[in-house]
């Protein structure tokens, strides 16, 4: 089976790959949905601007994940909700910064799998989704990609080479979930994501 992540240009691979968001969104509460008003991910009307970019991982011709990278601009970033002050500490360095949002895998498509296979086929699907969002910020001369994340995750992404800069916070959009604020220095390079093959005896996210 082929796997390959390149950017979602057209209608349909953005729908795909928002619904995919909001499914999983949906499953760990973060959303709650109501008839007359669809679910409303925070970070979506940051999307439909210039400055960013969606990916949509498709397995041989089905997109079955996503990641999308906000690049700072007058408008600020998704972050900027709880965690501003932070992000003003590297805007007053004139650091480059790009946030990181609605990372999400089809988890279904990992359910068919059995445990062992199923985490290291995890571990294949956000190398491939992590690797686009690298490229996309060395091509924009992005300095620090930034982050929020539940607590929970907190292992995986240190070990790619996030760290954490500031408390958990409650975050009212997602029903109050919590929420860490991580960055990524990426002008002293990523050491690869490809060789943490060890991340796939913790991810159990």
């Amino acid at each position: 089976m082929s796997l390959v992540c390149k950017k979602a240009t057209t209608i349909g691979e953005k729908n795909r790959a928002r619904s995919i968001v909001e499914h999983e969104y949906l499953k760990m509460g973060y959303l709650i949905h109501k008839e007359a008003t669809p679910p409303q991910i925070p970070s979506t009307p940051y999307l439909r601007e210039a400055t960013s970019e969606t990916y949509a991982l498709y397995l041989d011709k089905k997109i079955i994940g996503t990641i999308s990278i906000i690049m700072d601009s007058v408008h600020g970033l998704p972050m900027d909700a709880l965690f501003k002050s932070e992000l003003d500490t590297f805007r007053k360095k004139d650091e480059h910064l790009a946030e990181v949002v609605q990372l999400a895998i089809d988890e279904e498509i990992l359910a068919q799998s059995g445990m062992l296979k199923k985490n290291i086929e995890r571990l294949r699907f956000l190398t491939s989704l992590f690797q686009a969002v690298l490229r996309s910020a060395h091509r924009a001369h992005i300095s620090t990609l930034c982050i929020m994340v539940n607590p929970k995750h907190d292992t995986f992404y240190e070990h790619i080479g996030f760290r954490t800069i500031g408390e958990e916070k409650s975050y009212p959009p997602l029903q109050n979930a919590p929420a860490v604020p991580k960055v990524l220095t990426l002008k002293n390079k990523l050491n690869s994501i490809v060789k943490s093959h060890i991340l796939s005896q913790i991810l159990y996210i």
